[in-house]
């Protein structure tokens, strides 16, 4: 122990001593690793502790239907129920699902994301609740005769001022009284894939929180969450889920033909943000690392040089019998010490920047609820960062110092005219290695960038500019179907009317965003012979519009018409399919005037729109198919407006429009176009944005390495200099040959690097929305950046070696 602390004082009496390099040292740490914990906060939060205040949550695994190939049915009810009497994998199944409630019934309408859940769901997830009770048996078995409710921690506080005696007070969800029975832990939020939820209800009040769904009787539209039995895996999960989905598809061969259910661990979960953030951030932190790689690098060349100025300190303690083994005890306690103060640093600044990523995140109509506490997991995690950085660059001057020649050093020949670039190997191969991991790094963030102009460029084949969107839910508001439809229409007509307005309508979907591409309609097409690998019942993505709303869209027409006030629930059915559709099923023919069969009812196809892109803007043409919001209606609509200027200076006076309808009807999602288009590739702009500050970081401590180096070899070369200087060489030549010192060492770091960012370009192909991961410009772009940054770097020593005053050298030697 005396000997530790004898090691740290000395130690700190070296930091001392050298101030610059010390805090320059401290500060790349710091960058580095400050960088790395931050987004481990995220990853612990999205990945290794997605669900926090479960219990237990490694054995928490979530499941999702598929019908054959396809994919994205969800579950529903019936099934949930079948898997839950006979699953035996599991010691509990729960069901969940995202809904938005009407909070109140007076004053500012609020709208509030919830949970409509299984009786079970607090029981199944371990999730002990701060105040009153989960849900009961009873509540979970009958329909409409249990209004009770669970409130998270936030809305209690921010809602009812965390006022003692909530249990048992009413509130008004959608016009319908409620109890509180229970309020939920601080830390725990919900399950839906990192969105918070305030208020949790029971399935079996379905009709008065989502009265137009389904879901009791079969309807598709939730999420099922398992917890593992002891000692039982995914795998055996997947294998009895198999099984049971086919049994349970038997008992409605017409429509569960195909069915099956996937099963994922809890943060693969396909709904919400998580499994997102968890795709993109590997990636991140990969780079990430690369770039703690460079300021290890960096650092050690520092120590280096500052070793070299201690050589002789060095070889006299050695002289005076102290052992290489001692002396390398102590090197790594200064660079323990180092990377100690830089880990340190390096958390604060994640304590600071980690909130600072929601900013990158699209708006889902609720907040965020990942964990980003500094815990025993990031804590853990930057102890190790620290301590493997401490020893990665701590090792470099042990090794010179291993090599240490004594006797020359004592007579002060550790410098010679031989001494240039050969006996510099260990600092090269650093810097050549700083090189070839900041290209990689430029060339990831240069394919996310491209990646991000062209999604930018693309043509999604409707008019993105001067579009303003908003979600009404009239279900909130307990609206029927004839006043939900005179409400629309009315809305219409209000908001054309509107200055400054070019065209209104309605749809369930806008394309482009995050809901994941619209509804899939059962089609039976007249005279269609499905293929051998096909279903009798095709499904189709599809979507219920308004009137004019192709023209709102600014979606052409490739045949016949769109839908008018006329096509109402007294007309005859009619349809307007896309191209893809049209050329699939009536190849040859003119597809106006054909006939299929939605829901049970015959629908004429009036029209043939042409393409557009309805879930990413590097998608395939697949056949879609648009109805009538007039006569299949649907409380829950997006208002698209057209505006003739910017919408911004619009949409206020269109609001007040909508405000004299229906004073208490709350608006969800008010955006834009180009907002609601820029969500559907967030992730690619996260990961450009992130990804560019890295390979700045990254291009700057290269640089920084290569100067440092080119500097430390004009120093160690001044003799030799001076001797070329005196035997007449020209400034000239003199340059050239610094230059080229560091023109041989930027060679060997582009073509490492080259060979590094191809291989890794192939990882990173399925989010490049089409984008050639050997993308020719980038790859010329970031080589020529990085040449010109190792030629400015390099520089500045050739200047300072042309004016060695061979008269001065030659003296001093």
């Amino acid at each position: 122990m005396n000997t530790l602390l004898q090691d740290l004082r000395f130690a700190v009496r070296m930091l001392r001593k050298t101030p610059g390099v010390s805090a320059i040292a401290i500060l790349t740490l710091a960058l580095s690793i400050g960088a790395n914990a931050t987004l481990f906060t995220w990853f612990k939060a999205a990945v290794l502790r997605p669900l926090p205040g479960a219990a237990d949550t490694g054995r928490l695994v979530t499941m999702n239907g598929v019908l054959g190939e396809r994919g994205g049915l969800s579950n529903n009810y019936p099934g949930f129920v079948y898997f839950r009497e006979h699953a035996s994998v599991f010691s509990g199944l729960t069901g969940y699902e995202l809904i938005f409630l009407n909070l109140g019934s007076e004053g500012q309408p609020e709208v509030v994301s919830a949970g409509i859940v299984s009786g079970n769901y607090f029981d199944v997830l371990g999730v002990r609740l701060a105040r009153g009770r989960g849900f009961l048996t009873d509540e979970d078995a009958t329909p409409d005769t249990h209004p009770v409710a669970v409130i998270s921690d936030s809305l209690w506080r921010r809602r009812f001022g965390a006022e003692p005696g909530i249990i048992g007070k009413a509130i008004t969800l959608n016009r319908h009284p409620f109890t509180i029975i229970g309020v939920a832990p601080a830390q725990f939020a919900g399950t839906y894939g990192g969105l918070a939820q305030e208020i949790w209800v029971p399935f079996m009040m379905q009709s008065q929180v989502v009265p137009d769904a389904d879901l009791l009787k079969g309807g598709f539209g939730f999420q099922i969450m398992g917890r593992l039995s002891p000692g039982k895996g995914i795998a055996e999960a997947q294998a009895e889920m198999h099984l049971l989905a086919h049994q349970f598809a038997e008992t409605r061969p017409d429509t569960l033909r195909g069915y099956d259910v996937r099963v994922y661990p809890l943060y693969q979960s396909e709904r919400g943000i998580q499994s997102s953030i968890a795709q993109v951030l590997p990636i991140l932190m990969g780079i990430c690392g690369l770039v703690l790689l460079i300021a290890c690098s960096n650092v050690a060349n520092l120590l280096l040089a500052r070793s070299l100025a201690r050589r002789k300190e060095v070889a006299l303690r050695l002289a005076l019998g102290a052992t290489r083994m001692r002396l390398a005890r102590q090197m790594l306690t200064e660079s323990f010490l180092l990377a100690a103060l830089g880990g340190a640093t390096g958390l604060l600044l994640a304590l600071l920047t980690r909130d600072s990523l929601y900013a990158l995140l699209p708006p889902f109509g609720t907040s965020f609820a990942f964990d980003l506490r500094i815990d025993g997991w990031v804590l853990g995690f930057t102890i190790a960062a620290t301590l493997f950085t401490g020893f990665l660059f701590g090792m470099a001057p042990v090794l010179q110092a291993s090599r240490a020649d004594v006797g020359a050093t004592l007579k002060n020949e550790a410098s010679s005219v031989a001494g240039g670039f050969r006996k510099s190997f260990l600092r090269n191969g650093l810097v050549v290695s700083q090189i070839a991991l900041s290209l990689v790094a430029l060339v990831c963030a240069g394919l996310f960038l491209r990646t991000l102009e062209l999604a930018l460029r693309a043509n999604p084949g409707f008019t993105i500019a001067r579009a303003q969107l908003a979600d009404v839910d009239l279900s909130l508001n307990g609206y029927d179907q004839a006043r939900g439809r005179e409400f629309f229409r009315r809305a219409q007509e209000t908001l054309s009317s509107v200055p400054g307005v070019e065209a209104v309508s309605i749809s369930s979907y806008v394309p482009l965003g995050l809901s994941g591409g619209g509804n899939s309609r059962r089609v039976t097409v007249e005279g269609y012979t499905p293929g051998p690998r096909e279903n009798e019942i095709q499904h189709i993505v599809t979507d219920t519009i308004g009137p004019g709303y192709l023209r709102t869209m600014g979606i052409p027409l490739a045949a016949g018409r769109e839908f008018t006030a006329r096509d109402d629930e007294n007309a005859p059915g009619v349809a307007v399919v896309n191209e893809s559709m049209a050329h699939r099923y009536w190849p040859g023919q003119d597809a106006v005037g054909k006939r299929l069969m939605v829901g049970g009812k015959w629908q004429e196809v009036v029209g043939v729109a042409r393409e557009i892109k309805y879930r990413v803007l590097d998608e395939s043409p697949s056949p879609a198919m648009y109805l009538p919001a007039w006569q299949n209606y649907s409380p829950q609509m997006t208002l698209v407006v057209r505006t003739m200027g910017e919408p911004g200076a619009v949409w206020p006076a269109a609001e007040r429009a909508l405000r004299q309808l229906d004073s208490t009807l709350p608006l969800a999602q008010v955006a834009t176009l180009a907002e609601h288009a820029r969500s559907s590739f967030f992730l690619q702009r996260a990961a450009s944005l992130l990804l560019s500050a890295f390979g700045l970081l990254a291009l700057t401590l290269s640089a920084a390495g290569l100067y440092g180096v080119m500097s430390f070899s004009v120093n160690q070369r001044m003799h030799e200099l001076g001797i070329r200087v005196a035997l007449g060489a020209q400034p000239a030549r003199i340059m050239r040959l610094v230059l080229g010192q560091g023109l041989l060492l930027t060679l060997g770091g582009v073509a490492l690097g080259l060979a590094g960012a191809l291989a890794l370009g192939r990882v990173l192909s399925s989010m490049l929305l089409g984008l050639n991961v050997a993308d020719p410009l980038t790859f010329a772009s970031v080589t020529l950046l990085l040449a010109a940054v190792a030629l400015v770097a390099c520089v500045f020593p050739a200047r300072r070696a042309t004016r060695v005053d061979p008269v001065i050298t030659l003296r001093h030697e």
